[in-house]
């Protein structure tokens, strides 16, 4: 018959070879998009475009003005087969769901305007035409570290897109940080084993 000290307890948590456990941290991680080079501005007609109207380190802003990224999961439809009075489930088709990243709106470093280069790659307003996938389609990496910076556990999100991009208004009497929210779509996001 088991009793209550068979089991683990905090107190094991802390003592031989669970020394090792330590809780997992939000604020370490990484959203890395890649092909995000070479991007035209938005409002800038291609025909017109000179060498500033274009920005060449798109990737690298997103990846160091990310606030928050979204963790992949997904949702199983269900396949409903029924027979006589009985009913009986099996796992359908896999939707993954969207995500939201937040980047923290920095001027210099142009972090709104490199997620609206993004998203008019799916649609130019200027133009007012559609994008082609093989040009608005990025793939992403989510990597999350440890505090000392060894990483715990990562996904490739495979096909991302912005599906569309928010922030608060203007306000005189607000002086917080802007922050961009864009909201992105992939299709499918796979771990990547460490």
């Amino acid at each position: 018959m088991a009793t209550i000290n068979d089991g683990l307890s905090t107190y094991h948590l802390s003592t031989g070879t669970h020394r090792a456990y330590q809780p997992a941290k939000k604020n370490f991680f990484e959203f890395i998009v890649e092909g995000l080079d070479n991007l035209l501005k938005p409002g800038v007609e291609k025909s017109l475009a000179e060498s500033s109207d274009y920005i060449n380190n798109g990737q690298e802003v997103i990846r160091l003005t990310v606030n928050k990224a979204p963790v992949p999961h997904y949702e199983l439809g269900d396949l409903e087969i029924t027979k006589g009075n009985s009913t009986t489930h099996y796992a359908g088709k896999p939707t993954f769901n969207d995500g939201t990243i937040e980047v923290d709106d920095m001027i210099g470093a142009n972090s709104k305007t490199v997620l609206e280069a993004w998203q008019n790659l799916a649609y130019d307003v200027l133009s007012d035409q559609g994008g082609r996938a093989i040009n608005y389609k990025k793939d992403a990496t989510l990597i999350e570290y440890t505090s000392d910076h060894v990483r715990v556990r990562s996904w490739k999100l495979i096909g991302c897109w912005i599906v569309s991009i928010s922030e608060e208004d203007y306000d005189k009497e607000n002086d917080d940080i802007s922050r961009v929210q864009a909201t992105i779509r992939y299709d499918r996001a796979i771990p990547v084993i460490e």
